[in-house]
């Protein structure tokens, strides 16, 4: 359950896991380690890394607003994994990884005056690990959200959907490695609502994502092939969302002071889920997602550490949190 009071200033014991209850988000993709540098021939070679993975932020920004969540993932069997898993329990996220050499992969970003991250590198880790006898042995069946990056295998994507879906289970997917290896338009019919940033969206689709008038455009084109709902992030404008029910609208982004913006996709699909699974209202939930993604662009790291149930409390216009 996602806590009823803020824990802000107050210790975290090392885990929390076990305590929590409520609606159950199950996380499914990578665990990462960052390197960031400012000039392209830096070398990374012991520099100190930052925590980070599309799989990984999510679960962590989740844990630390207090939501029941799990981590499907790999780790390397060394002091970086034990590292990872040990940031990710203080966090209260359940860790379920399977370890593996080279489990957990590097990503190294050409950082930006503004905070942008201008190029990329991606040492991804060895993904037929994260095989479908191991995954489906780590999905539960009361009910929740399972979240997945797409950049896993193909295979696995359409299980993993069919399986949850057939279990009654919100699928959530997060773009990864769309860039390479695309995604095909059969496997997300599978889901029922994607979150991507409109340079993922374009890739996607096909179609220049370069405002809110073709954001809206694609977003509309994604609710008519399936999906239940389609939001499309625009950086420090805001987002773009369509829900199947309700109709496409912007949602303007809350001014920040940005120092970094790696993460902030991530954090907003955290504010996101997390607010769906407190009260279930798609809008409030976006701006739990627009929040969360503020906080983040505030500080260098890709995750903000530290307990912030109040994220999701600020955005549920007044009505009982829980």
């Amino acid at each position: 359950m996602i806590s009823q009071h803020s824990h802000a200033g107050a210790a975290r014991p090392e885990s929390r896991v076990s305590s929590r209850k409520g609606v159950r988000v199950t996380v499914i993709g990578s665990v990462l380690a960052d390197y960031v540098i400012h000039q392209a021939n830096d070398d990374v070679a012991g520099m100190p890394f930052r925590h980070g993975g599309v799989a990984r932020n999510v679960a962590e920004n989740l844990g630390w607003m207090g939501a029941r969540v799990e981590l499907v993932t790999l780790l390397s069997p060394d002091g970086i994994g034990a590292e990872m898993r040990a940031r990710l329990e203080r966090a209260g996220v359940h860790v379920r990884a399977r370890e593996t050499e080279g489990g957990v992969g590097r990503f190294v970003g050409l950082m930006g005056a503004g905070g942008e991250v201008r190029r990329q590198q991606l040492v991804t880790p060895p993904y037929e690990r994260l095989d479908w006898a191991f995954v489906q042995e780590q999905l539960g069946s009361d009910g929740g959200y399972v979240v997945l990056e797409t950049g896993l295998r193909p295979e696995l994507l359409a299980s993993l959907a069919a399986h949850a879906r057939a279990l009654g289970l919100t699928t959530v997917a997060m773009p990864t490695r769309i860039y390479d290896i695309g995604l095909p338009m059969e496997v997300l019919r599978g889901f029922h609502g994607i979150v991507a940033n409109g340079q993922e969206f374009s890739t996607l689709l096909g179609m220049p994502i370069q405002d809110t008038a073709a954001a809206e455009a694609g977003v509309r084109r994604l609710l008519e092939e399936g999906l239940t709902w389609a939001i499309v992030t625009l950086g420090a404008q805001g987002v773009v969302a369509g829900h199947a029910q309700q109709e496409i609208r912007f949602y303007p982004a809350p001014p920040a002071q940005v120092v970094s913006t790696l993460g902030a996709g991530d954090a907003f699909a955290s504010g996101f889920i997390g607010g769906m699974c407190l009260h279930g209202d798609f809008s409030c939930a976006i701006r739990g997602g627009l929040e969360a993604a503020r906080r983040t662009v505030e500080v260098a790291e890709a995750v903000r550490s530290g307990p912030c149930e109040e994220v999701l409390m600020r955005t549920s216009e007044g009505r009982p949190a829980w």
